[in-house]
């Protein structure tokens, strides 16, 4: 009975293979040779040129100069973004970088200067901090007198840091200008204190308090411009340069002039820079290249006169009464020169008058006294 149905099965299935073939064989009007004539090309449009960029070697080892000698163009471009104006652009901007020259930091920010000083007051309005001065044309922003919080620890720490006072204020300067090297900004940081005192007048026995100018910290000033330099994005890294100023590296005050003993142009420059700004000296303007600061200052004894140096301290330095015409010929009492030069001992600081002849009054002598203080 079994050997009568094997002829019947294979019948069977000879005739479901047949069927197979029909249902799943390919159709004519979908061979491939007819998909390729339906893309063929119109004969009125050019054929798009091909490349064998992506095809597989036949050794089966590919380099990357294979690939550049057969698309230089896309090798070339890959080495910076494209420029419409058929120029090299300019390198994208960078973080900034924490240098330090002995007891001084500064940033070098890969940017022009003027985009680093809107990036630097960004950081101020984005703190809520108040600026009394604003200037782009001179690079200088100055903050409004900020009162040291108290440092707690715990979950009260806030509500405890409102309640008490350091009796302290702080106040910065920032200053921002054109770097050494070409496409990149330098930013520097100065601090300015004031101390809370209690001044008790004798016979009523009345006890208050004043605020007196305290000594510049140089810490405090580290810690802001670290605050800034986070705010561009930069690393943490310890900043380049020498750890520690020698003692012949000291400014000393030989014959009417400051000299900066084994100070090149540039490390003098950006002493003195900072210690206009420590001193509270307003920089109206500047030229690097011919190492001069021309600089506002009063006389500290025309105190009750003017409102004196201490008005940049406690006020706006715009309220400091105008000085003595200079088309009258007289010489403006309170805008001189501040000079740098380089000589075989290191650099020679000097303060001229407007006219640019050594200046003679008690006041340049005063500036030049506290230009040697500030720089020790």
């Amino acid at each position: 009975m079994t050997i009568q149905r094997i002829p019947v099965f294979l019948a069977a299935l000879l005739i479901f293979n047949l069927g197979g073939c029909a249902l799943f064989g390919d159709k004519p009007e979908n061979s491939p040779a007819k998909l390729r004539e339906a893309l063929e090309v119109p004969p009125d449009l050019a054929r798009p040129a091909g490349d064998d960029l992506a095809a597989v070697p036949s050794s089966g080892v590919a380099a990357l100069s294979d690939y550049t000698a057969k698309n230089p163009a896309t090798s070339a471009g890959s080495a910076g973004p494209a420029s419409t104006t058929g120029k090299p652009a300019a390198p994208a901007s960078g973080g900034a970088r924490l240098e330090r020259d002995g007891a001084q930091r500064w940033l070098v920010v890969q940017d022009t200067a003027e985009h680093v000083f809107v990036k630097a007051r960004d950081y101020f309005l984005r703190d809520k901090t108040s600026l009394t001065t604003d200037n782009p044309t001179t690079g200088v922003l100055e903050t409004d007198w900020i009162d040291r919080p108290v440092k707690f620890t715990g979950t009260f720490s806030k509500i405890l840091a409102s309640l008490q006072s350091t009796g302290l204020r702080d106040k910065f300067r920032v200053r921002v200008e054109a770097g050494r090297v070409p496409g990149t900004a330098e930013l520097y940081v100065s601090h300015q204190g004031l101390v809370e005192v209690v001044a008790s007048e004798g016979g009523d026995r009345v006890t208050r308090t004043v605020w007196q100018p305290a000594p510049a910290d140089p810490e405090v000033a580290a810690e802001m411009l670290g605050k800034i330099q986070a705010h561009f994005g930069g690393d943490s890294q310890q900043p380049k340069g020498q750890t520690a100023t020698a003692e012949t590296d000291r400014a000393q005050q030989v014959k009417g002039e400051v000299v900066l003993p084994q100070d090149d142009m540039d490390a003098a420059w950006r002493r003195v820079g900072q210690a206009l700004d420590r001193a509270g000296v307003i920089t109206e303007d500047r030229d690097r290249s011919a190492g001069i600061f021309y600089v506002r200052y009063v006389d500290s004894s025309q105190a009750n006169k003017r409102q004196g140096v201490f008005s940049w301290l406690l006020g706006d330095p715009d309220k400091v009464s105008a000085a003595p015409d200079a088309a009258k010929g007289e010489v403006l009492s309170d805008r001189f020169q501040v000079r740098l030069k380089t000589t075989p001992a290191g650099t020679s600081v000097n303060v001229f008058n407007v006219k640019g002849e050594p200046d003679k009054t008690s006041a340049g002598g005063q500036l030049l006294g506290v230009l040697q203080q500030q720089l020790r």
